[in-house]
Parts: C-alpha cells; structure tokens; sequence
C-alpha cells in the first residue's frame, strides 16, 4: 500500500510499478490518508475468506464474453453490443465493419462509432514515440 503524497509522481511511480511487477507484488496506490485506510479496513474484512468471494462471476457462453469485449470501450453498452452482433452476427463482423455500416445500427451515435471505430483501427502507440524508437535503434 503505498500513499501518493508528491505532485510530480509520474516517473516515481512507474518506477515503483516496475518494480513491484518483476518482484510479482500487488501494488496499491492511495492518494489520501482516507482512502489507505479503507483498503486496510476492506483487507482486514477479506482477510480469512475465500477468494471466490469477490471475484466476478464468469459466463462462458459468447454473448457474454463479446459483452465483456465491446462493453470496454467508452460509450458502448450491453444493448449496443446485442444490436452489433444481430447486425453483423459476429465480433470479427463488428471488427470490420466500415463507420458507415456502423453508422446504419440502432442507437449508434457519432461518439460510439468514432470510440469503436478507432479501438479496432488505430495503432495502439502514438506515432511520436515510435519515431523515437526507431531513431534511437538507427544511432
């Protein structure tokens, strides 16, 4: 448990996650003196329990695992989901999907096309740091 008290914490807490994760700790982080203390509280309550306790419950049928998918991403609710995969009967369908069909959906606004449109299409690093990169490997 680790209280966050410095304003410039960035680099000090990547640093400590870092750590934390090659020594396989969990780490939690708390950015008041209250907020610390309800996690020792809700520890202490847990701490002789079974761990199924709190753990989600798991459906394994493909509705629920495309809900737990699609439902990540800002703005799209379960109902979204069920009106996407009745449209385009499956994940992959969805995936590939243009904005234009996306748009012909139910209930699909500009912000949910352009929240799910890019999950699926845009890189995952900005092109910035990975101009870095490369230069740094060509030196």
């Amino acid at each position: 448990l680790c209280l966050v008290d410095q304003e410039d914490n960035e680099t000090l807490l990547l640093d400590l996650n870092q750590i934390a994760f090659s020594r396989e700790f969990t780490l939690v982080l708390s950015w008041s003196f209250y907020e610390a203390a309800r996690y020792i509280e809700t520890y202490k309550v847990y701490q002789n329990r079974q761990p199924t306790i709190i753990q989600k419950k798991v459906n394994s049928d493909a509705l629920s695992k495309a809900e737990d998918c699609l439902c990540t991403i800002p703005a799209i609710n379960k109902t979204d989901v069920t009106t996407l995969l009745k449209t385009f009967d499956s994940v992959e369908g969805v995936f590939n999907a243009s904005e234009e069909e996306l748009a012909l959906c139910p209930g699909m606004g500009e912000k949910k096309i352009s929240n799910l449109y890019d999950t699926v299409h845009k890189p995952f690093f900005l092109n910035k740091k990975r101009n870095s990169n490369e230069k740094e490997k060509t030196l």
